[in-house]
């Protein structure tokens, strides 16, 4: 009788690592996200890190498969579709007839800075071309979905944070993942060998304005106001059953997904809007308000996302890039890329009632799962397109290390907002009584 193997396949090595962490990680986790304040996705980065191929060598996805990269957008398609969806779904009714005006301005003045300012670090700090820094920037530019509902939803969130702030924030992170696309695709028509400046802005606007991102708008609507109709009638002739109601807006998200990939439109673009249609009058919200379904997955996915993305990290790129410069970059984009163009816009913003709510909104621009995604998928069209540069060796790992540094800054701005409004209304009564006395 042969002795038993160890078998380390990479199937049994995800189910033990991943299970390990949301065992350990559930006898906790109240006490982490409503005492001390931590993000989920910031707790399940330093453990993919460690698990990962520079601490225990317990997991290592290179050993999967030789193009990590096209692993990684996969499995970020998957979650952002879910966030994009969750974000649309949870939104109130007629959110974005009501609030347009404060979507368009969000959506595009702030994000177009937003996407030339990361660029502009980008080329000071690294030796690239301004054309060539706009591709990262273009990635770095949009809020992240994932990492924006760990924030904004829960009993801080809910109790620091004024519910039109949360829908906002929450809005423009379903929203500007898929807008993120439009800059991307520009910087890197114009990087092409040989390229026509007018013919690759003709192409920009019929292909991917006209109908990467306006057929996925149509598409979205059409599917989500179609979906919501069947599923009502459904309903009411009780047709469909409690578990298959509930877990309808993730199938949806999932096949919309796929179904506009096929189509060559852009699929987050099109889970927001189908979303957004889906909930237009609230029904579905206002019929599934007491399940936690969709929050379940969501989290299991995005701590799973995260996990993966703590044992992707490169850190012998980095030290070869530099630390220095990617810490001065980072820095420099999480502080400059969205803070001012906010404080300077507020005003216009009817969502935003204040100059506090303003900073908030203008500090709290989170850059994760789509960044990754983006990252990648830049990767892959470079060398489809031919090209030859310095961007090929940075674009992934600059990308990663800034998503590194979001992970970690937003993870810990609870806490932080957190002692600050302690102060804040210590001062306050101190002063107060020093006035009345």
């Amino acid at each position: 009788m042969a002795f038993p193997e160890i078998v380390t396949d990479p199937v049994s090595v995800i189910a033990c690592a991943l299970g390990l962490f949301i065992v350990i990680y559930g006898f906790f986790s109240l006490f982490v996200k409503e005492r001390l304040y931590l993000s989920e996705t910031l707790v399940a980065t330093v453990f993919g890190i460690i698990i990962g191929p520079y601490v225990l060598k317990f997991v290592n996805p290179h050993d999967w498969t030789a193009n990590t990269g096209e692993l990684t957008i996969q499995f970020a398609r998957i979650v952002i579709a879910i966030q994009v969806m969750a974000a649309g779904v949870n939104l109130p009714k007629k959110y974005m007839q009501t609030e347009w005006i404060s979507m368009f301005i969000i959506l595009g003045p702030v994000i177009l800075v937003m996407w030339f300012i990361s660029a502009a670090f980008i080329c000071l700090f690294f030796p690239l071309t301004f054309l060539e820094s706009l591709v990262i920037g273009a990635a770095v530019a949009p809020t992240d979905p994932v990492l924006a509902n760990s924030i904004v939803q829960g009993k801080f969130a809910e109790k620091y944070l004024s519910h039109h702030v949360r829908n906002v924030l929450s809005a423009e992170s379903g929203a500007n993942d898929g807008l993120g696309f439009p800059y991307l695709a520009l910087a890197i028509l114009l990087l092409k060998p040989s390229t026509n400046v007018g013919s690759s802005i003709a192409r920009w606007v019929y292909e991917v304005w006209l109908y990467q991102i306006l057929l996925a708008v149509i598409v979205g609507i059409a599917i989500g106001w179609s979906a919501r109709k069947i599923l009502r009638w459904s309903e009411s002739k009780d047709f469909i059953d409690k578990e298959n109601f509930l877990s309808f807006s993730i199938a949806l998200a999932l096949f919309i997904m796929g179904l506009v990939k096929i189509i060559g439109a852009n699929d987050f673009i099109a889970v927001f809007a189908a979303g957004n249609a889906f909930t237009w009058n609230d029904w579905y919200s206002d019929q599934s308000t007491d399940s936690h379904l969709q929050e379940i997955i969501d989290m299991l996915f995005s701590i799973s996302f995260f996990v993966y993305f703590g044992t992707t990290l490169q850190f012998a790129a980095f030290q070869e890039i530099g630390l220095g410069r990617l810490f001065a970059a980072s820095a420099c984009i999480l502080l400059f890329r969205r803070l001012p163009i906010i404080m300077i816009l507020w005003k216009w913003v009817p969502a935003i009632k204040n100059r506090r709510e303003a900073i908030f909104a203008g500090w709290f621009g989170p850059i994760g799962v789509g960044a990754l995604y983006y990252a990648d998928e830049a990767l892959k069209e470079l060398y489809h397109e031919d090209y030859v540069g310095n961007l090929t060796f940075d674009v992934v790992p600059v990308i990663e290390f800034i998503v590194f540094c979001s992970a970690v800054v937003h993870g810990v701005t609870v806490p932080v907002m957190k002692v600050g409004k302690h102060v804040n209304l210590t001062v306050t009564r101190t002063f107060s009584r020093g006035g009345s006395t």
